[in-house]
């Protein structure tokens, strides 16, 4: 059985721009007229995709509220079709579940769906938000914080600091591959 080695993405903030709401709230994209990439995402799935299985985890609490499970379904394939080295998305919008981030399930479901290595500090995850670093961390990848949001101590989880931050995707990916050639 083949084992490959992943790199989990977070979604909204990392692969695509937040919506800023008419109430002010920044939120994710609801429908696919609303979803649009942020720069240099395709050059850094390219640059990653022939060395790591890439794989989208996202938590969309607004799946049965302000959008709907086709709503979501149009996304995801919308995006993968403008990222064909996706070799799948997960999303949670179950807030809470063992599956929702910080919670790790997402991953631990895809690395056994998907023959990937147990060995997952051989793995990447790439997020803009504490939640994103903690799901990493609590599944044992390696963790890459993108932006400039991260505070350590802020948060609940004042001991759990990103192994790596860059200042957007393409850094990121690039800094995998520093460490994979």
């Amino acid at each position: 059985m083949w084992h490959f080695h992943a790199v989990f993405f977070d979604r909204d903030g990392v692969i695509n721009p937040l919506v800023t709401r008419p109430d002010g709230r920044n939120t994710s994209p609801w429908s696919v007229d609303e979803f649009v990439l942020l720069p240099n995402v395709q050059s850094a799935f390219a640059l990653i995709a022939p060395y790591y299985k890439c794989f989208v985890v996202t938590n969309q609490p607004h799946v049965g509220q302000e959008m709907t499970t086709n709503d979501i379904d149009a996304i995801n394939c919308h995006l993968t079709s403008l990222i064909p080295e996706i070799t799948a998305i997960a999303y949670c919008s179950i807030q809470g579940s063992s599956h929702y981030k910080p919670n790790h399930g997402m991953i631990l479901d895809l690395v056994a769906k998907h023959s990937l290595s147990p060995l997952m500090h051989n793995h990447y995850m790439i997020g803009d938000r504490w939640k994103d670093i903690v799901c990493g961390h609590n599944a044992g990848t390696r963790t890459i914080f993108v932006g400039n949001k991260y505070v350590q101590g802020e948060y609940p989880y004042q001991d759990i600091v990103p192994d790596y931050q860059a200042p957007d995707i393409y850094t990121a990916c690039q800094l995998i591959m520093e460490q994979t050639v």
